[in-house]
């Protein structure tokens, strides 16, 4: 299906925004970051020229597969204004058309060039919709356990939402974890043994901050839970799921050492 037809926007009044990582605004480059941060909006109307002049913004973020974007909303432009080195701030405000889509609705589109700001009667019919997902994306798909590094609010989201690809290769695995206080540098490792592997752990770890640990536990009695949205999480090493808690606490034992933990950072025993 047509997506302008899908949501009911007139394409000779509409910029169409392929958005991709820019280093040329002032503002987090990663568009995708920004839209699971809850900030894209902002990211948006940060602008190094003017390049909305049309009433209406059809915004698409650039997802990790060949050819497919994410539907961040649309978006009419109500004023822009020349900023600081001669980059523009406009201001937007978010419209109706597909309000209930947005982080759901999935795009097919070959993108010719590098130019990211199209005229919507030029690109309408080489703009389809792909897909609609049954729960609005909050995160990045998990691809590896090499690759985990979840903010936060990344962690919040996946073990709220049960994010499918997270909760699956979670539950696979026991293993060890590792916890940064970005504001610090402490560090704390801990391990994850038994049904649900990690992704039982970290779901305690989203509900209470503090998973029970003795200092985390007083970290967060003494700075409350804002204080842990410096944390970030990762897993250092993954084992059988079958594998006996004491061979999992010889494993995490191992990282504490290798991490000076108990003297740097935040493990107790």
């Amino acid at each position: 299906m047509n997506t302008f037809e899908f949501l009911k926007l007139d394409s000779s009044k509409t910029k169409v925004h392929l958005a991709v990582e820019n280093k040329s605004i002032d503002i987090d480059a990663d568009p995708m970051e920004a839209y699971f941060e809850g900030s894209f909006k902002e990211w948006q109307e940060r602008q190094s020229r003017k390049n909305f002049g049309r009433e209406y913004i059809l915004s698409l973020i650039k997802r990790s597969l060949a050819d497919e974007w994410l539907f961040a909303g649309v978006f009419r432009v109500k004023d822009v204004k020349e900023g600081l080195e001669s980059k523009y701030l406009y201001e937007t405000q978010l419209c109706e058309n597909g309000e209930n889509f947005i982080g759901r609705l999935l795009v097919g589109h070959q993108r010719n060039g590098r130019n990211s700001y199209l005229n919507g009667e030029n690109i309408e019919h080489n703009c389809r919709i792909s897909a609609i997902l049954s729960n609005k994306l909050v995160c990045a798909e998990f691809e590896s356990f090499k690759q985990v590094l979840l903010k936060r609010y990344e962690l919040e989201q996946i073990i709220k939402y049960e994010y499918s690809t997270w909760k699956t290769a979670l539950s696979s695995v026991s293993g060890v974890y590792l916890m940064s206080d970005k504001l610090t540098g402490k560090l704390y490792v801990g391990s994850a043994y038994g049904e649900n592997g990690i992704w039982g752990r970290w779901e305690t770890y989203s509900k209470s901050y503090h998973g029970g640990n003795i200092q985390l536990k007083e970290l967060f009695k003494e700075k409350g839970k804002e204080y842990f949205q410096n944390f970030q999480y990762s897993i250092l090493e993954t084992c059988d799921i079958n594998l006996s808690k004491e061979q999992v606490f010889s494993i995490e034992t191992r990282w504490k050492n290798l991490l000076l933990t108990k003297e740097f950072g935040y493990n107790s025993n």
